[in-house]
C-alpha cells in the first residue's frame, strides 16, 4: 500500500524520526538501566536489559502500524533509522552506561535491514504497481499472515533463551514487563 510519495512526504519532515531515534537510544536504555538497578539485576542481566531497551520494534512495529491504519512510511523510516543507528549506538551505549564494549556486526545489521525491512517494502510497492488486482485480492489476508509470522519468529527467538529467562524469575521478568509498559506510554 506504500508509494515512493509516502516516503518523500515523511522525509520532508524528519522531526518524528529524530524524536523516535532519541527515545530509542536515550529514554529506553536509561529506563532499562534504572529498572534493572532498582530490581537488583546482576551485571549480565542488567546489560541485557539495556540492550533490550535500545532495540527498536522492527518489522513488528511496521505491521502494528499498518493494522492500526497509521503512517506506515513513517514507521518504516523510523525502523530503518534506528536499526542502522544500532551499528554505532549499541557500542556507544554499552560503553557509556555499562562500561563494556560490545562488538556489533555492522554488515550483518545492514544485510538484515535490507532483508527484513527494505526488501519486503520494495517488493510490495513493485507488486502493487505492476499487479494491483492481485495485491488488492491478498491484502485482507496479509495482516493475519504477518501476525502469525511475527509470533513464530518471536517465539523461536525466546525459546532459544527460555531457560535463563525462566530461571531468572520475576526479578528479571517484572522489570522487562515494566520497561515495555512504561516505554510504550
Amino acid at each position: 500500500t506504500l508509494t515512493p510519495a509516502d516516503f518523500v512526504a515523511v522525509a520532508s519532515e524528519p522531526s518524528s524520526v529524530i524524536m523516535q531515534f532519541s527515545l530509542c537510544y536515550a529514554m529506553m536504555p536509561g529506563l532499562a538501566f534504572v529498572l534493572g538497578k532498582a530490581f537488583g539485576l546482576e551485571a549480565g542481566l542488567l546489560a541485557g536489559m539495556v540492550l533490550v531497551g535500545s532495540i527498536n520494534g522492527g518489522q513488528a512495529s511496521n505491521l502494528c502500524t499498518y493494522i492500526a491504519k497509521g503512517n506506515v512510511a513513517l514507521s518504516v523510516l523510523m525502523t530503518t533509522a534506528t536499526t542502522v543507528g544500532a551499528i554505532l549506538m549499541t557500542p556507544f551505549l554499552c560503553k557509556t552506561i555499562l562500561g563494556a564494549v560490545v562488538p556489533v556486526d555492522a554488515v550483518g545489521i545492514a544485510k538484515s535491514t535490507i532483508e527484513v525491512v527494505l526488501a519486503p517494502i520494495a517488493i510490495g510497492m513493485t507488486a502493487n504497481k505492476l499487479f494491483p488486482k492481485f495485491v488488492k485480492a491478498i491484502l485482507p489476508f496479509a495482516p493475519v499472515v504477518g501476525v502469525v509470522s511475527t509470533c513464530l519468529l518471536v517465539a523461536s527467538a525466546v525459546a532459544q533463551v527460555a531457560e535463563p529467562i525462566m530461571s531468572a524469575g520475576l526479578s528479571l521478568q517484572l522489570p522487562v514487563l515494566l520497561l515495555h509498559l512504561v516505554g510504550g506510554l
